[in-house]
């Protein structure tokens, strides 16, 4: 905000006790009070989710006396956890009321504070109303898992064969969970963070609605299919490799991804490394803070007349337009290169769509033709000049020997019985890696990566699978998976 609310802000780095003084505080109060039944509904829907799971089998161990069979009751768990996630966008929409209702913009804006203890308490209030019915269930759940631990690990329990079944999940789903809710958490923050950055850009609800579901998509979506065209386009480049490296940190969405994929690696026993959850955490904090630090910023400089419009700032609708865009056009191009006129279709039905929303009718409407074109021909150049430079050079990048510290190599060998002399895929993710830290050894793989580089040919038939893996001096890793190594090198 501007103009008089300004005139409150000190210069330079505000005190803590400048911030959270008494009238903050009392205003963070009454925002909690006046929103107490979204924290009920909160704890209601989070409470049929992990505790609720845990309870039925407790009961289930304890009554029958047999393995617990609660497959149910774990969808219906998710589907409550789910509506209580997306409960942030609602409680963001009610922590700054005064960004899309003109009723009340007088009334909050007139309150004794200046911009920095106002956003921070509506800020915090808000945060505290979706975190707190989260924070307790999951704290009831872990006292469950505490009771089902004392009381049935290391207890042999009957099966629905009528076979004895010694107990231990509790024990060992305990890591898990705490892993599980951390993520959650953080996630949460991030969620509701970035909620109220879109709703700094927008003066009405309907615009902070649609937007918080665009940006809360677009951009893991567009991380995917910009990782997808490069896997197309650029020989060696894999498309997991590349997308798990911005997408966990990047997003809620890719927090979530991130989290699914922790508990996929525990079902399915594989080494769940507390380092990298440990790095991937601190990178989620990093760019949540980023978030908030924006939409603090873009907050302080909006004038109490901002509100009502449909869109604050043009800059960032047009930015957002361009990101979904270019999701658009490189989910066209990376799939079928003959679906130019669906993608087009497609793409002005999008735009012109969102654009009559956002201006409340046909008003401007050459201007939005001129902007769509831009916006178009900067994506489809965009995608044409990575698939002529091969990703800007990036598939002809041969590390220097002198800058790694390891390779490491994975060769699954030529798979001879498979239809058309395709390699075996089961065998690329296999544990039987070559670690090689000489730096003799280092250049004789460089120099086979070259080979391969120029030996490309691209039809996939006589071909072994070779993937490697620099580890740099600066701690980067470089990956490299060629599908189609002529089985001659």
């Amino acid at each position: 905000m501007s103009e008089n609310q300004n005139t409150a802000v000190r210069k330079g780095l505000p005190s803590l006790g400048s911030i959270f003084n008494g009238r903050s505080l009392h205003n963070a109060r009454q925002n909690i009070v006046r929103e107490k039944r979204i924290m009920i509904v909160l704890s209601v829907l989070h409470f049929f989710g992990v505790p609720f799971n845990l309870l039925v089998i407790l009961l289930q161990m304890a009554i029958m006396k047999k393995q617990p069979d609660h497959d149910w009751y774990v969808v219906i768990g998710c589907f409550t956890t789910g509506i209580a996630i997306l409960g942030g966008l609602a409680c963001a929409l009610n922590a700054m009321p005064y960004l899309h209702k003109k009723t009340v913009v007088d009334m909050r804006l007139s309150l004794p504070l200046n911009t920095q203890q106002r956003f921070v308490s509506d800020y915090l209030s808000g945060l505290f109303i979706y975190l707190i019915p989260y924070v307790l269930n999951e704290l009831l759940a872990f006292l469950l898992v505490g009771a089902g631990h004392i009381f049935f690990d290391g207890k042999y329990l009957e099966t629905s064969g009528h076979r004895t079944w010694l107990c231990t999940i509790f024990g060992q789903m305990a890591p898990l969970l705490l892993r599980c809710v951390v993520c959650l958490l953080f996630v949460m923050i991030m969620l509701y963070t970035v909620c109220i950055f879109v709703m700094t850009f927008c003066g009405s609800m309907l615009e902070d609605i649609c937007y918080m579901v665009l940006i809360n998509c677009i951009i893991p979506g567009l991380i995917a299919l910009v990782s997808l065209m490069l896997s197309e386009v650029v020989y060696g480049f894999d498309f997991d490799n590349i997308v798990m490296k911005v997408l966990p940190f990047s997003s809620p969405l890719g927090g979530f991804i991130y989290g699914v994929i922790q508990i996929a690696d525990y079902i399915n026993e594989e080494q769940i490394i507390t380092g990298d959850f440990l790095i991937w955490l601190l990178k989620f904090i990093i760019v949540t803070i980023i978030y908030g630090v924006a939409a603090y910023i873009i907050y302080r400089k909006r004038n109490a007349e901002d509100t009502g419009k449909p869109v604050v700032y043009n800059a960032f609708y047009n930015i957002l337009m361009t990101l979904c865009l270019a999701c658009i056009v490189f989910l066209f191009l990376a799939l079928d290169d003959d679906t130019i006129i669906a993608m087009v279709i497609v793409s002005a039905v999008f735009y012109f769509l969102l654009t009559v929303i956002k201006n409340r009718g046909f008003k401007k409407f050459g201007r939005s033709v001129i902007t769509y074109v831009i916006i178009m021909a900067i994506c489809v150049g965009s995608y044409v000049l990575i698939n002529i430079t091969a990703g800007f050079g990036a598939g002809n990048f041969v590390p220097d020997p002198a800058f790694v510290k390891s390779v490491s190599i994975n060769y699954s060998g030529f798979d001879g019985g498979s239809e058309n002399g395709h390699f075996n895929s089961y065998l690329r993710y296999n544990d039987l890696d070559i670690v090689l830290r000489e730096k003799d050894n280092i250049r004789i793989v460089t120099e086979f990566q070259k080979k391969v580089i120029a030996a490309h040919k691209g039809p996939y038939s006589d071909v072994s699978n070779f993937t490697m893996k620099y580890t740099m001096l600066n701690g980067n890793t470089v990956i490299r998976s060629y599908d189609s190594v002529p089985a001659a090198l």
